[in-house]
């Protein structure tokens, strides 16, 4: 994956996690929901792992040099998404030992929280990129 994609890939791996959550499994047929849903973890740690990527190859370096003082939220805003992946890798893990009816109760509470937690990460990183233009590089707030 380019490390320019990453952000949309973020984005249509969520919508996909959350209408998945909104249509539910069919309990005719959970197993074809399940491999769905695992279908679109994948996806969200692909472009998770180009966020990683993106951030080894420098995306926070002109704000890292001018708006030093938003490095403490950078790093958190990494740590979230670091701990989002891991998450997701261990659904991933349990999707493919566990599909009874109980491990889907418990999947989907877990999936919607990763969907809470990817939105939250996605508004934490563009306030972030917004204050960094408006205040310290040179938009309209500088």
């Amino acid at each position: 994956m380019e490390s320019t994609t990453w952000p949309a890939e973020l984005t249509r791996a969520g919508e996909r996690l959350g209408r998945l959550l909104d249509e539910g499994a069919d309990e005719a047929d959970a197993s074809s929901w399940l491999d769905d849903l695992e279908a679109a973890l994948r996806d969200l740690s692909t472009a998770l792992a180009g966020f990683e990527s993106a951030v080894d190859e420098g995306y926070f370096e002109e704000v890292v040099r001018d708006a030093p003082r938003l490095v403490p939220a950078i790093k958190r805003l990494c740590e979230s998404q670091d701990e989002l992946r891991t998450t997701v890798e261990e659904q991933l893990l349990k999707l493919h030992d566990e599909r009874s009816p109980e491990a889907v109760v418990d999947l989907r509470q877990t999936v919607s929280d990763v969907v809470v937690r990817l939105d939250l990460c996605h508004h934490r990183r563009a306030g972030l990129l917004f204050d960094a233009y408006d205040v310290d590089l040179g938009g309209p707030g500088a």
